[in-house]
């Protein structure tokens, strides 16, 4: 499929990432917490992998 997208599972710092999704999304959806915020961290984590 043409816009289909996959994990980036063969870029370096994947495993760092992933396990910081596995680690800090529930605090997305947890009361008192900031969706965008955790989200935001997340992804700048990904830049830093």
């Amino acid at each position: 499929m043409e816009q289909s997208r996959f994990y980036p599972t063969t870029q370096p710092g994947w495993t760092g990432v992933n396990a910081r999704i596995k680690s800090d999304i529930g605090l997305a959806v947890t009361e008192g917490n900031d969706t965008r915020q955790v989200l935001a961290a997340i992804q700048e984590a990904s830049k830093t992998e």
